[in-house]
């Protein structure tokens, strides 16, 4: 088990030693194992306070007539807007303070983490020592302490027992994953990701694997680093996908889960196509409600899926002529049979095995073919066979989600923004448009470039948003295969129950173009 024992030479000096990997399992080994060596808790560095831009009296212009403005507002007294400094300096301080102690405390709970690690280290050690004689044994000296420290903070001994043991195997499977928690690069939402997502590979894999993910976490939020790391993972196993996907979806089930309050969740166990496609259909059938329906998006979704569930009809007819949409993309070679071609995916990141991707290309009402820079993978043209809205095609296909900073949002939900406005000289481009959700959309032209977020588009795609605090963010578009098929409405059940078998029945027939 690597620990803290190693140094960065001891590290830098073994990754100089690994060749270019192979994704064969007997390509690779594992990392070595340190010697015996006492456990080291780190001191966490203390999280920088961000310096906010803060107003000063000297930003306050007399306008005449007794009007005073500070930036785009506008005051009835100098005592006014003055007060709206101090207001606005306070309030820059206090989420100044936010964010250094959001990040102190990651960097403490993860201190906590590798404390835990090393306690099931010690615990272990003080057992084997002890064994010669007519001491405690293993599990006995865990009981006491797991005991000992449950008293002593109130808590159930199962819990602190496992606690411990999720440490302790972070600290084994993922050392480098929480030298960078510990470093305040990730935080515990993208540890669980990573965890999550290297469950079936082996102890050879995982340090392969755990380095490729940290490397591409950069600015990602959780949700985004999940599918990203999953499509990471995926490349290092050696099963047929599709025979994963078959077993995986021998499990589908619905159950109950209870809630306070007499609520309860739904749980509906299937594949993400069908789950995206149901939402999908949801998701149009409740933004289709009157105005003056009162209900919040998700009650309108929860009304929507019980009335078709319970009484085979929808919630005010919202269901009626709304078909279920879902956008997936495949690689080309996977449509034209050639050997190892990559999974075809949905816009949510799901799986979906050969044959139904297949059997949805061939029923697709269009296709939309993508041409990718080669070096970054990402698209840069389009053209269509059945051509509808192409330009629009293209930028949901590149952009993927909405590219706020940290949304994920699919883009099939969302809007085309332009970059520069179009009132103020914009094109309607390629590279002066993005996907924006309805909610950032709007956040970014209700205060203006001059209080709000501003953004300016680079080269392939690239984001450059800029925070009111002068905070600069780069969100770049994921790569897309080299051609991909978009096929986007599915009215049919692609799983029919008197049709094909997805599973057994050969593959369809389809030609690309």
């Amino acid at each position: 088990m690597q620990n803290d024992a190693n140094s960065a030479e001891d590290r830098d000096e073994s990754e100089g030693q690994r060749d270019e990997p192979n994704r064969g399992d007997e390509h690779r080994d594992a990392t070595s194992q340190p010697a015996d060596s006492q456990p080291v808790v780190p001191t966490p560095a203390l999280a920088q306070l961000a310096t906010p831009q803060s107003l000063t009296e000297a930003d306050i212009v007399d306008e005449g007539s007794g009007r005073f403005t500070v930036g785009d507002c506008c005051f009835d007294s100098f005592d006014d807007a003055r007060a709206f400094i101090d207001a606005r300096r306070a309030l820059d301080q206090e989420l100044s303070n936010v964010v250094a102690f959001e990040q102190l405390v990651e960097r403490q709970e993860a201190m906590l983490t590798r404390m835990r690690s090393n306690a099931a280290l010690l615990t272990a050690e003080v057992a084997r020592l002890q064994s010669g004689g007519l001491s405690m044994n293993h599990e006995t000296e865990e009981q006491l302490v797991t005991s000992t420290v449950a008293s002593v903070l109130q808590k159930s001994e199962q819990t602190v027992c496992g606690r411990i043991s999720e440490a302790a195997l972070l600290a084994e499977q993922y050392p480098a994953t929480l030298d960078a928690w510990s470093a305040g690069r990730i935080h515990r939402g993208h540890v669980r990701v990573i965890q999550r997502a290297g469950e079936a590979l082996t102890e050879r894999q995982r340090p392969w694997f755990e380095q490729e993910v940290l490397d591409v976490v950069g600015h990602r939020t959780p949700s985004q680093l999940a599918r990203v790391s999953a499509r990471i993972a995926r490349r290092f196993q050696h099963r047929d996908p599709d025979e994963i996907a078959k077993e995986a979806f021998a499990d589908r089930a619905v159950w109950i889960e209870e809630q306070r309050g007499g609520m309860a969740h739904l749980v509906i166990k299937t594949s993400g196509l069908l789950a995206e496609a149901a939402l999908n259909r949801l998701t149009e059938a409740a933004r289709s409600a009157s105005a003056d329906d009162v209900r919040r998006m998700p009650q309108r979704l929860s009304d929507t899926a019980m009335a078709a569930l319970i009484t085979g009809t929808c919630d005010a007819g919202l269901l009626e002529g709304v078909t279920a949409k879902v956008h997936v993309t495949m690689p080309a070679t996977l449509v034209t049979g050639v050997a190892g071609a990559q999974q075809a995916e949905t816009a949510g990141g799901a799986l979906i095995d050969t044959a139904t991707a297949l059997r949805l290309a061939g029923g697709a009402p269009s296709w939309v073919r993508l041409f990718t820079d080669p070096a970054s993978g990402v698209a840069v043209t389009a053209d269509v066979y059945q051509p509808t809205a192409s330009l629009r095609r293209l930028i949901v296909a590149r952009d993927q989600t909405c590219r706020f900073v940290g949304c994920s949002r699919a883009a099939m939900h969302c809007d085309v923004d332009h970059t520069q406005a179009w009132e103020d000289g914009g094109r309607t481009v390629a590279d002066n448009l993005e996907v924006l959700c309805r909610h950032h959309h709007t956040l970014k032209h209700r205060l203006g470039p001059n209080r709000g977020w501003r953004v300016q588009q680079l080269p392939n795609g690239t984001l450059e948003w800029t925070s009111p605090d002068g905070t600069v963010r780069r969100v770049e578009p994921e790569p897309v295969a080299t051609a991909i098929i978009i096929e986007s409405e599915q009215a049919h059940d692609p799983y029919p129950p008197d049709g094909p078998d997805p599973w057994n029945d050969p593959p369809l027939e389809t030609e690309l173009f």
